[in-house]
């Protein structure tokens, strides 16, 4: 909003959104022009630590990564509290597009280990921290990060509304990290504690398929029949052309356990995810790296090998087995494998 009588600090802050916005739309040149104003605006104080946080993001959307950590360097200007978990928490952002994401788990943890106590003053950063730290929990063998994620998770706190998907999918990830460590009630109560929040219906789809592979898991062929037929009533009413970032993975696991209670629909669940194309969102770390690729991949091969695809699937298989191997992601390289 244009203010009647606004200050050099709102101004600044003004075009340092607008600047932000732009990089989201893929305009940089627009973008760099408001930041280019914001820095006049701010000069060499603390307050440039901010504005190069905002800068490091544009350059990742840019997947200039040398460009992104010179800025973040520069976020250590301000050196508040502030500041310091603004910096750390960008940083892991430029480890997740790196693909080294043992590194970005521990800074995460060095997040959570600034925030403390002081959840309710950084909220959004302990939200996202949290979150993204459990997902990197279920996939990394570090059973020390997955405990660190689970007694977060574990917090008797409110999570604001707007973060429920990132509450939801840190559920899930803990009742996998917890399924992983030989702990399968445990798995089964925090799918529950999912279930009973406030999602759009595809991640709803999503946590009864997790349902329908956990059942199977521990031989209950009926029950996991019974979650998948609910995931694939949901899935059938999906406007998938309305889904831009990682909820499509649905469609992934879908063509997976259609291989066990629907054969004949399972290449159609990956032409479906084939013909969305890629993400829309530059928000989603998956937009930048070769997961999503991998998970495709893989979802492919096992689709080939239940229909008697012989060389086809083992080349899906074995290219998601490398990205997996590469990354770290050494449950989805076994099962690759």
């Amino acid at each position: 909003q244009e203010l009647r009588r606004a200050t050099p600090a709102q101004i600044a802050r003004r075009e340092m959104y607008l600047g932000t916005g732009y990089s989201r739309l893929g305009e940089f040149t627009e973008a760099d022009r408001h930041f280019d104003e914001a820095r006049k605006l701010l000069g060499d104080g603390s307050a440039v630590g901010e504005l190069a946080a905002h800068i490091c993001r544009r350059y990742l959307d840019q997947r200039d990564i040398d460009a992104a950590q010179e800025w973040q360097k520069k976020t250590l200007n301000d050196r508040s509290l502030q500041g310091k978990i603004r910096s750390e928490h960008i940083a892991s952002y430029i480890d997740a597009r790196c693909e080294d994401y043992a590194r970005q788990a521990e800074r995460l943890i060095k997040v959570l280990e600034l925030i403390g106590d002081r959840r309710a003053e950084f909220a959004e950063d302990w939200y996202v921290a949290v979150y993204t730290l459990a997902v990197l929990a279920r996939e990394l063998p570090r059973p020390s990060t997955a405990a660190r994620a689970k007694a977060e998770v574990d917090l008797d706190i409110a999570w604001s509304p707007d973060f429920s998907v990132h509450r939801f999918q840190a559920l899930k990830a803990v009742a996998w990290c917890q399924a992983l460590a030989g702990d399968e009630l445990s798995c089964l109560r925090y799918l529950r504690l999912a279930q009973h929040l406030d999602v759009k219906p595809v991640w709803q789809a999503i946590l009864f398929l997790d349902r329908s592979y956990f059942a199977a898991i521990v031989g209950e062929d009926q029950w996991a029949a019974n979650e998948f037929a609910a995931a694939e009533h949901i899935v059938e009413r999906i406007n998938w052309e309305e889904c831009g970032g990682e909820e499509r993975v649905a469609l992934l696991l879908m063509a997976e356990l259609a291989t066990f209670h629907a054969p004949k629909r399972a290449p159609f669940y990956i032409a479906q995810f084939r013909n969305l194309g890629k993400l829309r969102s530059n928000l989603q770390h998956l937009a930048f790296d070769d997961r999503l690729r991998a998970m495709e991949a893989y979802a492919s091969g096992v689709v080939r090998l239940s229909s008697g695809g012989g060389p086809s699937a083992e080349e899906e298989l074995r290219l998601a087995w490398r990205t997996f191997e590469r990354i770290g992601y050494d449950v989805r390289a076994a099962l690759a494998d």
